[in-house]
């Protein structure tokens, strides 16, 4: 199953449209979700964010979220000490090869 959400939001509003959408799933029978994934570009005012690794190459973020809800706990999360949240350099749109070489998204 593919959902895609259009537009765009400030990261308090995702709730707002998450929440009704597994609603959604579970009036009609859904009872298990595996595998989520969620692909977005995060912005800080004008510039786009990464997640980077220490060699500057661009890394997903794995969220254990079964462990997470067996808690019963709200969590808040961090990057791992090993990963960084940079702004995109600039330099990267005249860079054709930094999609290939892991250093742009």
């Amino acid at each position: 199953m593919h959902v895609k959400l259009d537009g765009t939001l400030h990261p308090i509003d995702l709730n707002q449209i998450t929440q009704p959408l597994m609603e959604f799933l579970e009036s009609e029978g859904i009872t298990r979700i595996d595998g989520i994934s969620l692909s977005l570009q995060a912005w800080r005012g004008d510039v786009r964010t990464q997640i980077v690794n220490p060699d500057a190459r661009i890394v997903s973020l794995t969220i254990p979220a079964e462990a997470i809800v067996s808690r019963g706990i709200p969590s808040k999360f961090a990057l791992p000490k090993h990963l960084q949240l940079r702004d995109r350099p600039a330099e990267l749109d005249q860079d054709g090869f930094a999609m290939f070489w892991g250093r742009d998204d």
